[in-house]
């Protein structure tokens, strides 16, 4: 009699004893432990220790994961909220990388604010710096290897990169100086820790020096023996007389800086758009590419990225967010064309839940409202949310990947199947793998 008990049939007694919702065991993995809240009694879901609220507020689904979570989650975002900020005249920054957000090993991101005039002094990265700029405006100056400065202002909406090696400098103009994100392609680049000009200068001896620079030693008697960072200036030239005075040496032939914010849309829907710049129209930009993505109030979107996720708008505004990754090109793959153009995968994907021994007896009335409520019902799996439905979901470059119960020779028309090498990374995701993990 003992073994004659099912799984479904314990759940349901533990659902008297336990006063769980009565349609709590349609919910889930049926030969698993039931998980998520639809699935707890109250007593489970209390909290009576120490409480951090500010901080649940920051990470709800850490504290209260949905019914369709399995076992542990890495954190899988972090914030800049909870990072240092280091502040000096002039201006200041925090940072994550990876050393504090374990999953971001192919990109550090930085938050940085120059007041008007304050200067990110001149200095070298070893990993190639992205930057959007998101207020105010900014005067960037570069060199490239092959001594051509590019002196540019850029402002809200704009980027810039600089490949490795390369040396910038950054200041925030009057009147209300700049602030932006900065992305470097390599996870474990601190922005602390970068080769500054002032650093360079009081580590070596004034006499060469002044042989270098063609100029009497007494000049370098006072250099700061300490770096500068960041530290407050004056208002900067007009930019048309910065550009003149590097001109001799020429200019690089292709601009360290973008509008992204008026480029058109690559795509555009009721539910949001998508802009993009990568090295197919971003030239100098090799090693990252990105889009600026608009989410308006209650539509779904996918962020690209090489696992499978989304995003939805639940305020009343538009959403709108950046995503990079550390690859030179931006590929897509829409999941309507991905099962359109492969012959008998959307009724095989259709088909699927409902085949399942295990989906008998879940209505499809109730299996939309449990996917729509972010529920999936027990013995459903992910094939059985109808693809047309999702217009905006897409994979981003994955690796080839066969539907369930779909035999070689059942691709396209020409029996191969298509798809795209992935992108090493995003902020969200950086380990540079590049390989697509599917539930």
């Amino acid at each position: 009699m003992a073994s004659s008990i099912s799984r479904r049939s314990l759940a349901g007694t533990a659902g008297a004893t336990l006063a769980v919702p009565a349609a709590a065991s349609d919910f889930g993995n049926p030969d698993r432990p039931s998980e998520g809240a639809v699935n707890a009694s109250p007593q489970a879901l209390s909290d009576p220790g120490p409480q951090a609220p500010t901080i649940a507020r920051q990470f709800p689904f850490a504290f209260s994961p949905p019914a369709t979570d399995i076992g542990g989650m890495p954190p899988f975002w972090s914030s800049f909220n909870i990072a240092h900020r280091r502040i000096q005249d002039g201006g200041g920054a925090r940072q994550v990388t990876q050393e504090g957000f374990l999953l971001s090993s192919a990109i550090t991101g930085v938050n940085m604010r120059l007041a008007a005039g304050g200067i990110r002094e001149l200095h070298w990265h070893p990993a190639a710096e992205w930057a959007y700029m998101t207020t105010g405006r900014c005067r960037i100056t570069v060199m490239d290897t092959k001594g051509r400065a590019y002196v540019q202002d850029v402002g809200i909406g704009d980027l810039w990169y600089f490949p490795a090696g390369t040396p910038p400098s950054l200041q925030g103009p009057g009147p209300d100086g700049s602030e932006f994100l900065i992305a470097f392609a390599d996870g474990s680049q601190p922005e602390y820790n970068t080769l500054l000009l002032s650093d360079w200068l009081a580590h070596a001896s004034p006499e060469i020096l002044a042989t270098n620079c063609g100029v009497p030693a007494d000049t370098f008697r006072e250099i700061p023996l300490s770096d500068l960072w960041i530290f407050q200036g004056t208002e900067p030239s007009p930019l048309a007389a910065d550009q003149a005075a590097v001109r001799a040496g020429s200019t690089p032939p292709e601009p360290f800086a973008f509008s992204l914010a008026v480029r058109p849309p690559l795509k555009e829907t009721r539910s949001g758009s998508l802009r993009l710049a990568d090295s197919s129209i971003f030239k100098a930009s090799n090693t990252i590419a990105a889009t600026l993505e608009t989410i308006r109030p209650r539509g779904v979107g996918v962020v690209p990225r090489a696992s499978g996720h989304y995003v939805q708008n639940t305020g009343d505004t538009d959403l709108v967010f950046v995503t990079i990754f550390r690859t030179a090109e931006y590929q897509k793959v829409s999941l309507i064309d991905w099962l359109k153009r492969t012959a008998g995968a959307g009724r095989t994907a259709s088909q699927h839940g409902s085949r399942h021994p295990r989906a008998a007896g879940v209505r499809r009335s109730g299996r939309r409202a449990a996917i729509a409520d972010g529920r999936r019902p027990r013995g459903a799996s992910d094939q059985c949310m109808s693809a047309p439905r999702l217009p905006l979901i897409h994979r981003i470059a994955g690796a080839p990947y066969r539907l369930p119960q779909l035999s070689p020779g059942k691709g396209d028309r020409d029996g191969r199947h298509h798809s795209h090498h992935p992108p090493q990374g995003t902020t969200a995701d950086a380990d540079g793998s590049g390989r697509e993990r599917h539930r």
